[in-house]
C-alpha cells in the first residue's frame, strides 16, 4: 500500500513556507534582532527557513534543532545555500539535546493557532536557561490568547451527527469526543457575540510558565446563540514587528480555534458569559468552563469541557 507519510510532511512544511505573512514576518524580525558574529538557536527548525535567514542576517554560527524526519531535507537545502559551514544540525527533541556552548539568539515558531497549544513556554522555559547567554535575546518576545464568546453554526457540520438519527442510527457518542476537541474554525465580524479579550499574556523572554489557567468576562453585546468560544493569537517577534491569525486572518498556516459548548444556548445583550480556561504544562490539556449569567445576576447554564475527554484512547 502507498505510504503518503512523506507527503503529507512536505505539504505541511510547505503550506508554512509559502505563508507569506508568517514567513515575511519572521525574515524582518530576524534581519532586526540578528546581530553580526551572533550564535544562533534554531528551536524546531523544520525545513532549516530560520537557520538561513539568521545566516543571512549576519550570524556566525546556528544550532537548528529538530526531532522530525523533515531535518534530512534541512540538512540538503543547507548545503545546496552554501551555509554548511555555519548551520549544525541536531536530531532530537530540545530538551534532550545538548549544545556545544551558549547562544546570543533563540528563535522558536512552534506557534500554534492557538499560540500555545504546540508547547512554545515549555520548549522556551527550558532552552533559555540550559542555552541561552546572559543578556541574550528571543524571537518571538511576546506571545498572547485572545477569546471571545462565538456563534458559530458552521458547527451544525459536526453537531447534525448527533442532533437526530442518522440513516436511523443513533451517532451520539460522537458528542462527548467533538464537544471536548479543539476544532479548526474562520471567524469574522459576524460570528462574535461581545468583544475578544486578551485571556492570557506571556513574556517568552523570561516566563517561567509551561501552562497557565486564567478567567475572563465578557459581557454580551447582541443577541445570537453561543456555540462556544473562538481563540486566536498575537505574538510581538521584535519591536514594531507583530503576527497574528486574528479574523479575517490573511495567514494560511493558520486558522483560528473552536472551542465547543456542549449544549448551544441563546443568549441576549447584556448576559455575562464567564470563562475559565487553562492548558497543561505540555500542552496536551485544555480545560474550558463556561458559565452563562442572566442581566439580573442569575446563572442559567454552566458547561464544562476537557480534551482528556475528547481522545479516543478514553472511554465515552
Amino acid at each position: 500500500m502507498y505510504d503518503d507519510t512523506s507527503l503529507d510532511i512536505l505539504d505541511y512544511h510547505a503550506s508554512m513556507l509559502l505563508d507569506e505573512v508568517r514567513t515575511s514576518a519572521y525574515f524582518k524580525a530576524i534581519q532586526e534582532i540578528v546581530e553580526p558574529g551572533d550564535v544562533v538557536l534554531d528551536l524546531g527548525c523544520g525545513t532549516g527557513i530560520m537557520s538561513y535567514f539568521a545566516c543571512m542576517a549576519g550570524a556566525e554560527k546556528v544550532f537548528a534543532i529538530e526531532q522530525g524526519p523533515i531535518l534530512e531535507l534541512a540538512k540538503v537545502i543547507c548545503k545546496k545555500n552554501g551555509f554548511q559551514d555555519r548551520v549544525t544540525f541536531f536530531n532530537g527533541w530540545s530538551y534532550e539535546v545538548d549544545i556545544p556552548q551558549k547562544v546570543d539568539l533563540i528563535i522558536c515558531e512552534t506557534i500554534g493557532s492557538l499560540g500555545f497549544e504546540e508547547g512554545i513556554l515549555a520548549w522556551l522555559a527550558d532552552a533559555r536557561q540550559r542555552f541561552l547567554a546572559s543578556g541574550g535575546r528571543v524571537i518571538p518576545q511576546t506571545l498572547e490568547v485572545l477569546l471571545v464568546p462565538v456563534e458559530y453554526p458552521e458547527y451544525s457540520d459536526y453537531s447534525d451527527l448527533w442532533k437526530d438519527t442518522f440513516y436511523s442510527l443513533d451517532l451520539s457518542p460522537f458528542k462527548e469526543l467533538i464537544t471536548n476537541s479543539l476544532l479548526g474554525a474562520k471567524f469574522d465580524q459576524k460570528h462574535l457575540l461581545a468583544d475578544p479579550i486578551t485571556f492570557y499574556h506571556a513574556d517568552l523572554r523570561d516566563s517561567q510558565r509551561t501552562g497557565f489557567w486564567g478567567e475572563g468576562s465578557f459581557p454580551i453585546s447582541r443577541a445570537g446563540t453561543l456555540y462556544g468560544l473562538g481563540g486566536w493569537f498575537n505574538a510581538q517577534l521584535a519591536p514594531g514587528i507583530f503576527l497574528t491569525n486574528s479574523p479575517p486572518s490573511e495567514t494560511r498556516n493558520w486558522y483560528q480555534v473552536f472551542f465547543p459548548v456542549s449544549d448551544p444556548i441563546g443568549l441576549s445583550p447584556g448576559d455575562l458569559v464567564t470563562v475559565n480556561l487553562g492548558v497543561s504544562d505540555d500542552a496536551h490539556r485544555w480545560r474550558w468552563e463556561v458559565s452563562i449569567q442572566d442581566r439580573k445576576g442569575v446563572q442559567i447554564a454552566r458547561m464544562v469541557n476537557d480534551t482528556f475527554a475528547g481522545t479516543l484512547s478514553q472511554p465515552v
